[in-house]
Formats: structure tokens, C-alpha cells, sequence
């Protein structure tokens, strides 16, 4: 098996030490030894340990003597490519590998990964090119006000907390469809799988906004996708707070709001938490749903707690 990451490296350079150490003092065939083992442990091994001709000409030699060339051409090319499972240091250009059978698996987030099987023969170089088809696609919602929240198929996605003007591509298409690039907001949904989904916008104070929409790939550039700017409305109501007994304290989301009987106007739509207590009474305590209505009322009895019945 493989060390872990940290006493590989740390095991590759005590051979690469190592083996200078035995050049040195003159013993080229235990050199040899450690260096061929490094080699075999990573065929791209950089040697620095040494930079006379005589040291680098020979540890190059071995590196010829084990391993053949891979030419890797991937698209895109911030693409991971495994060799055998282990990460390869570049996606492009020319790689030493060691002779035998190897699998190279190229992937990418939003992209179906592929697998090829190659064999490599000392001294001979073998070209592999991937080109990653997409599987998903990065949608862009541009929404108004900030701080809207955005689920796709029910789950939470994102969050509007960045300008349009934040980004060339998202001012441009903000200003081709009409809004302020400094006033709407983008909420990126990365790489949506292809098909029918539900999306939801909420925002505290306004009116939730549903649609359905459909997610195509585009197979060529994978560029992708942008929404219309969609304007949430603000909608509030009028809300009264009736307590039994009355003169109850009231406290709306953490904050006090007043004494009952209360009234408030300009209320936001949406999810509260109220609580109404009074000292030497008890308390009541709801979460409230308030949905757009003419008049919200709530009517509360208070209870005693085990607080209460103490005292």
C-alpha cells in the first residue's frame, strides 16, 4: 500500500539524499538503487538535491531505463487527472510513467468523467486526448432585493449578496434586460443537471416568487445560463395583539415590541416568533406564519410556566 501524502514525500527525498550521499562517496550502484526506488514511487520526481552534470546525467538515465512518456491533451484544462488514482502535478504537456498498464480517469465537477487504459513501453511516448462532455450547467438568477434567498427542488442553493456589477459578463446582461447592475443581485445555481426543476425566491417582507424551469446543456462551450432580473414585491400587513390579561409584554423575533392591546402597521408577511409574558402571570409563546390578510390578528391566553408557579 501507499504511505500517506506527507511521509511519502518525506520518504522521497531521504532516497533522494540518500542516493546522492552513496554517489559521492563513490558507491554508483547503491545510487542507483535508491534512485530507481524514488523513481518508482514518482516517475516526475524534479532531483535538486545536485546540479553536477555526472549526478543528473546519471539519475536521468535511470528515469529513462523505467518509464515511457505521456503526452496528455485534456479539455477543459483545470481538469483532475488520476493516473492509477494518484493526482497528476500537470493536465498537460509531456509526463514520465513508469512501464506497464496504467488507467488515466480525467474529471470535473459538472462534466462526465472518463476513464482510458493505456500501456506503456520504455522509451516510447503515448499521446492521450480527453475532451469532457458536460453534464450540468451553472445557472445565473439575477433577482431583486438583496439578501433573496434561492432553492432549487426545494433545497437552498444560494443567497443574493453580489452585484451584478460585480462581474462584466452579469453588468452587461443586467443592462441588455433593463435593471441598474448596481442594484440587482446574482444568485449562481452551479451546475444544475439537465431537466425539469422547481425553483423557489424568498425574501423576509415580500411575496415568495415560484416557476418552473428547464435546464438545457450546451454540449460546445458549456456556457452558462441567465435568468431575467425577477423583482420580489414587499408586501406587510396590519397586525393586532390582543393578550388576556392585557398590559402584557410583547416580543416580536427577539426584539420588544410594546404592551398589549397592540397594534402595528407596515408588518412584515412571512415567519415570526412572538412571545407575550407578564410577570407574576405566565407567558405565550407562538410561531407565527403571517400571511397577506387585511388584518392579522392573534388573540393569546397566558399560562403559567413552572417559573411562575414558583414564585
Amino acid at each position: 500500500g501507499r504511505l500517506q501524502p506527507s511521509d511519502e514525500a518525506l520518504l522521497e527525498r531521504a532516497l533522494e539524499l540518500r542516493g546522492a550521499c552513496a554517489f559521492n562517496l563513490g558507491k554508483t550502484e547503491l545510487a542507483r538503487q535508491d534512485w530507481a526506488r524514488l523513481l518508482q514511487l514518482r516517475p516526475e520526481y524534479l532531483f535538486t538535491v545536485a546540479k553536477a552534470p555526472k549526478v543528473v546525467r546519471l539519475f536521468e538515465d535511470i528515469r529513462a531505463s523505467l518509464t515511457g512518456t505521456l503526452v496528455l491533451n485534456v479539455e477543459p484544462s483545470d481538469s483532475v487527472v488520476r493516473l492509477d488514482g494518484r493526482a497528476l502535478p500537470s493536465v498537460a504537456g509531456s509526463l514520465p510513467v513508469l512501464r506497464g498498464i496504467h488507467m488515466v480517469k480525467v474529471s470535473r465537477q459538472g462534466y462526465a468523467p472518463q476513464e482510458r487504459e493505456l500501456t506503456v513501453e520504455v522509451g516510447a511516448a503515448v499521446e492521450v486526448s480527453v475532451k469532457l462532455v458536460p453534464n450540468a450547467r451553472t445557472i445565473y438568477f439575477f433577482v431583486q432585493p438583496d439578501g433573496t434567498q434561492l432553492l432549487v427542488d426545494g433545497k437552498a442553493v444560494g443567497r443574493a449578496d453580489r452585484t451584478a456589477a460585480s462581474q462584466d459578463d452579469w453588468a452587461k446582461f443586467a443592462r441588455e434586460n433593463g435593471s441598474d447592475p448596481n442594484r440587482v443581485y446574482v444568485i449562481p445555481a452551479l451546475y444544475l443537471p439537465p431537466g425539469d426543476h422547481r425553483v423557489a425566491l424568498v425574501c423576509p417582507c415580500h411575496r415568495k416568487r415560484e416557476f418552473a424551469l428547464t435546464v438545457t446543456l450546451d454540449t460546445v462551450n458549456n456556457s452558462p445560463g441567465f435568468v431575467k432580473p425577477i423583482m420580489l414585491e414587499r408586501r406587510t400587513v396590519n397586525m393586532e395583539i390582543i393578550s388576556h390579561p392585557t398590559g402584557s409584554q410583547v416580543i416580536l423575533d427577539g426584539r420588544a415590541a410594546g404592551t398589549t392591546p397592540l397594534r402595528l402597521s407596515d408588518f412584515c408577511i412571512g415567519a415570526h416568533e412572538l412571545v407575550i409574558q407578564k410577570a407574576g402571570v405566565g407567558l405565550y409563546r407562538s410561531s407565527l406564519n403571517v400571511a397577506e390578510t387585511p388584518l392579522f390578528q392573534v388573540e393569546a391566553t397566558l399560562r403559567p410556566t413552572l417559573l411562575w408557579v414558583g414564585l
